[in-house]
């Protein structure tokens, strides 16, 4: 029996019904029929800055032909250094103009990433929104800044504006670097064709997509989502100020900024459902996923906003966010699991065995997709792109096939329900993360002989990472001194949440590293909570106090002053919960990034006391 998905078949919305074929075009020219349909209609809303369909396609004009000045051609890579707000709108619309593809990158990432990824990609141009963030680049592409006067001289160049390019559906669009577990990243190269069927699915409400808060890190897929299933439908966005938001922030963005429809991972989903289910009211639909929906925090969202529509949205980057979905059914008793759906229109999905044959209904086998959506691969990776994407046995046109790793089964409603991963590939808020790759990463230390690197629950129902280090003989490295150097050289979602050096590394019998029989890793406590204050005096009962609000987020009997969140197994989403805890209990008002950049007891006495 084949457990192959059914097509999805619906009508186009009537926002593509003019289309003589929905799910094909270009970006650029859907934004473009908006820009004359609706030419004053808002597009990107920004605090108290609106920017009309006529005004973004303008402004990305002009700063295209900028980019076409200096090299940026068919397919060429730009890599987008700049941070949330109108301007990344802005410049990832103009790099498509141009006819490249953008390569969003965070701000904060490592110097080191940044420079490998301008080593493999060799852009011809940096955008960034900050001319002093070019002072940290690589020496070699230009640097152009967003918004700004080009009164540089290009050698070479005519004075006339160069002719826009021709696009096509196939046309590379965007490069999403993911983990890899070769130590290198890979580059997920998603084309036009593939933004513009996510966007033309009938299962987007126009309500719901009347506007959508984009508030995820750009870097990663969920920003095609946030801004191009809005924009191509007509509608508009709302973008989140730059950095992390706690959770009062999150309620106002939803209910001042009017937002209908919103896209939050299932760690945040579930924060949100536990601190605050209200804050949801008055959303239209609400769309999770990233990892394991927590079924307790639908019935949360459900009981206390019956209106609110929401789905669990399943698709690693390779399937152009969403591969599959399910609308969560009022009334329904998800105390099991959340399924992940259906595929969406034109998608195809197999449940299979290892020699590639449908397994029945019931039974666990390897996901696989193929239609609209797929991606064309992995940007200069034609052997990774071969193992992944096979050939679809089950079409007669040349199919390909993305291979998931996910392993899944078919229940009796014919939806697929998530049982877990074939490889070594977890999910860490949201984000993707091959465990090999942090591992060949520390494993180049000089100071590590050998190490493992595993994802464990924190209890919370989120997964922290746990490095296992066996330290070179006469090595005396200090396990903090290991984890500073990943701070360096990877991003903060695949720093592990501790490191600690063993004897020796478990194997099995087969002689492979026996991850279950690694010993637990207890969060470390600290000393005396009381340190650095006078025992009696109202400082230390205001040390001790903290020292404990501390302790209860992050599920460690005590800690000291100095102890670092972080490095006590704290990871966004606790220092979330922590802000919000620090707030009720002790009325300290702290922002997410002034946390971050001060996580300890001490860090957060001393900015109250320098507070106006």
């Amino acid at each position: 029996m084949t457990t192959a998905g059914p097509l999805r078949t619906s009508s186009p919305s009537p926002a593509w019904a003019d289309l003589p074929d929905p799910g094909r075009g270009t970006v650029v020219a859907r934004l473009r029929s908006w820009a004359e349909e609706q030419p004053d209609a808002p597009a990107v809303r920004f605090a108290d800055d609106i920017l009309s369909y006529r005004e973004l396609d303008e402004r990305a004009t002009e700063l295209a032909v900028r980019l076409r000045r200096r090299g940026v051609g068919a397919e060429s890579p730009v890599a987008v250094l700049v941070e949330r707000g109108p301007a990344l709108t802005v410049a990832i619309l103009a790099v498509l103009k141009a006819g490249g593809c953008y390569v969003p990158v965070l701000p904060g990432f490592p110097p080191a990433t940044l420079a490998g990824l301008v080593t493999r990609l060799h852009p011809p141009v940096i955008l960034v929104d900050d001319p002093a963030r070019g002072v940290a680049l690589p020496h070699g592409p230009h640097v152009v800044t967003v918004g700004a006067v080009d009164d540089e001289p290009v050698p070479g160049t005519a004075a006339v504006a160069p002719a826009p390019p021709r696009l096509f559906p196939e046309q590379l669009a965007c490069v999403l670097f993911t983990s890899g577990s070769t130590g290198e990243p890979k580059g997920v190269a998603v084309t036009h064709g593939d933004i513009v069927a996510l966007a033309a699915d009938p299962s987007w409400r126009p309500a719901a997509l009347r506007r959508v808060l984009v508030h995820s890190p750009h870097a990663w897929d969920a920003m095609t989502l946030e801004v191009w299933v809005p924009l191509l439908n007509g509608r508009e966005v709302l973008i989140a100020p730059p950095g992390p938001l706690d959770i009062d922030r999150y309620a106002e963005l939803l209910g001042a900024g009017r937002v209908s429809g919103l896209w939050i991972t299932a760690g945040l989903f579930a924060l949100l459902a536990e601190e605050n289910p209200a804050c949801f009211a008055g959303l239209v639909e609400v769309w999770t996923g990233g990892d394991v929906v927590s079924p307790r925090a639908v019935a949360r969202v459900a009981a206390r906003c019956p209106q609110v529509r929401i789905a669990n949205g399943y698709g690693p980057s390779e399937t152009t966010v969403f591969a599959t979905r399910h609308d969560i059914r009022p009334g329904h008793d998800y105390s099991g699991v959340v399924p992940i759906g259906r595929p969406l229109a034109g998608m195809n999905a197999h449940v299979l065995d290892d020699a590639l044959r449908p397994v029945a209904t019931g039974i666990a086998g390897e996901l696989y997709v193929s239609g609209p959506g797929v991606v064309r691969g992995y940007h200069s990776s034609p052997g990774e792109t071969a193992a992944r994407f096979v050939p679809d046995p089950f079409a007669a046109d040349g199919t390909r096939m993305y291979r998931t790793g996910d392993i899944v089964r078919c229940n009796a409603d014919g939806e697929f329900e998530f049982v877990g991963r074939a490889d070594d590939q977890v999910k860490i808020r949201g984000h993707r993360v091959e465990t090999g790759e942090v591992e060949v990463v520390l494993g180049r230390h000089p100071a590590v002989a050998r190490c493992v690197v595993v994802a464990r629950d924190d209890g919370t129902g989120d997964k922290r990472l746990l490095a296992y280090v066996l330290p070179a003989e006469g090595d005396g490295t200090r396990p903090a001194a290991l984890r500073d150097h990943l701070a360096r050289m990877l991003p903060g979602h695949m720093v592990p949440d501790a490191v600690t050096t063993v004897a020796s590394i478990p194997l099995t019998r087969n002689g492979k590293v026996d991850r279950a029989a690694l010993p637990d890793m207890p969060r470390s406590a600290g000393s005396s909570a009381g340190a650095g204050a006078q025992p009696g005096s109202s400082a230390s009962a205001m040390v001790d106090r903290l020292c404990q609000v501390f302790a209860e987020a992050l599920g460690v009997p005590r800690l000291s002053p100095d102890d670092n969140f972080f490095e006590l197994g704290g990871h966004s989403l606790i220092a979330v919960r922590l802000v919000r805890r620090l707030r009720e209990k002790e009325g300290i008002e702290l922002t997410i990034q002034q946390f971050l950049e001060g996580p300890t007891v001490a860090d957060v006495l001393a900015r109250q006391r320098v507070s106006p």
